[in-house]
């Protein structure tokens, strides 16, 4: 900031000094050049101006006014007047210009003076701004000393952090490889003891897949397995059916339809299962393991490998339906439902060497409802199933079971139909806490110690 006001100050003054400078001679010469043109014209003008400058002063000393003085007598005689020279025009006009030139000398050396003294405190202000800017100077070339020094502690300091922080990297790398090393060592542990409980839960084998799955009285059950359970309706076809064709495209190895509890169902759907087994170039196997009516146990019977435990029961009957509308409409149905039975019940017929009058008339020997059950060792006796086994070996089970069979208030009865059971406690009217028990199926019963009747049906 000072220097900039110096170099401001300078810029006024410059053409000032300029103007001072170049004036004088400028006056200098324009006095000569007149005084020269005076000569020129007039020679004798020195000699006249010497007259007139002896002149002059008698001229002004009769000019003067007369001073009060005392009254002379009136006597005295006059004395005679002299008449006023002319005044020269050259030498008025020169001591004008010589006046002038004096007022211009001195208005110039005014000037001249005053410029000076501007000049002078111009120079003092400039040797003051010069000594501020100096001492700026001087306090900023401290202050980037300061500044420096303080930027080497910092850098220094910096160096000592780096330091310090490389140091702590290693030994922060150290405790994590450390660490990394621990935990890898556990998870080793881990995945090992995990591996065990997954092994543990595996059955780690080949299968074998017998072509004589029935050996030495034990049946031998392969993962080529189908569930046949509850009511067999369409969808329990398509399901059948679809494992059916999937496992003969697979393989040739033996297939086994697994019954653990079906009360038989619709005509048709059972129809398909049976085609579906006559299609099948590998050996199906039917197997009952507790109850197998109607359609069921015709599918039992037509098998050509079919097996069951002693226990399991089997039973036949004669088809039923629900007729309905007139006399005549009833009359076609029953018309259509006799073809069924004949086309189901023939070939059954045939495979029992009976006929089926004679089979219908035995169904009503043994019961007055025409449903005739037997256990499976009977059964076999009279060829409703083709082998009794005391034991099943269901090979198929390689994974550990995780969840029962019991999920909520459901009790699943093989993969199909669920059977819903509520065995919430209730309160009957008379306050007596009490658990309903789910129903039986046909031919079954429970065998429960139950002294206070707080199990109920």
């Amino acid at each position: 900031m000072p220097c900039t006001r110096v170099r401001f100050l300078a810029v006024l003054l410059a053409p000032l000094l300029c103007l001072t400078f170049a004036s004088q001679p400028l006056l200098a010469q324009s006095a000569a050049t007149a005084e020269k043109k005076e000569d020129k014209k007039s020679p004798k003008g020195k000699k006249k101006d010497a007259a007139n400058e002896d002149v002059k002063p008698e001229a002004k000393e009769g000019k003067e006014e007369p001073k009060d003085e005392p009254s002379k007598p009136a006597a005295e005689p006059a004395k005679p007047q002299v008449e006023p020279q002319k005044e020269d025009p050259h030498a008025k006009r020169l001591a004008e210009m010589a006046k002038e030139m004096a007022d211009l000398k001195a208005t110039s050396d005014l000037a001249k003076a005053r410029q000076d003294a501007e000049l002078n405190a111009l120079k003092l202000e400039m040797e003051k701004l010069s000594t501020e800017a100096s001492l700026e100077s001087a306090r900023r070339k401290k202050a980037m000393a300061s500044f420096a020094l303080e930027t080497e502690l910092l850098v220094a300091e910096n160096a000592l952090l780096k330091q310090k922080f490389t140091k702590l990297k290693q030994e922060s790398e150290l405790s994590s490889l450390e660490n990394m090393q621990v935990v890898s060592e556990l998870s080793r542990e881990i995945a090992l003891s995990e591996n065990r409980e997954k092994a543990k839960g595996r059955v780690l084998k080949e299968l074998d897949y017998k072509s004589r799955p029935f050996q030495g009285g034990e049946l031998f059950i392969s993962d080529r397995r189908i569930a046949l359970n509850g009511v067999i309706t369409s969808r329990t076809a398509n399901y059948v059916t679809e494992r059916l064709h999937f496992y003969n495209n697979q393989s040739d190895d033996p297939i086994f339809i697994v019954i653990d509890d079906s009360p038989g169902g619709s005509v048709m759907a059972g129809y398909r299962i049976l085609k579906a087994m006559e299609a099948s170039d590998a050996p199906i196997h039917v197997v009952v393991k507790s109850y197998a009516a109607s359609m069921a146990a015709v599918i039992t019977t037509l098998a050509d490998n079919s097996y069951a435990y002693p226990n399991a029961i089997l039973l036949h009957h004669q088809m039923s339906s629900f007729l309905s509308g007139n006399m005549t409409e009833q009359a076609e149905q029953l018309e259509v439902n006799q073809e069924w039975a004949h086309r189901l019940m023939g070939p059954l017929c045939d495979k029992l060497g009976t006929t089926q009058e004679k089979f219908v008339k035995e169904m009503y020997e043994n019961s007055s409802t025409g449903d005739w059950e037997e256990f499976a060792d009977r059964a076999h006796e009279l060829k409703w199933v083709g082998n009794v086994v005391e034991r099943v070996r269901e090979e198929s089970v390689m994974k550990k079971p995780t969840a029962s069979n019991v999920a909520g208030n459901i009790i699943v009865i093989g993969s199909l139909e669920p059977l819903r059971f509520d065995g919430t406690e209730e309160v009957d009217e008379r306050g007596v806490r009490f658990r309903r028990l789910p129903r039986l199926h046909p031919y079954d019963c429970y065998f429960v110690h139950n002294p206070d009747g707080y199990y109920r049906r």
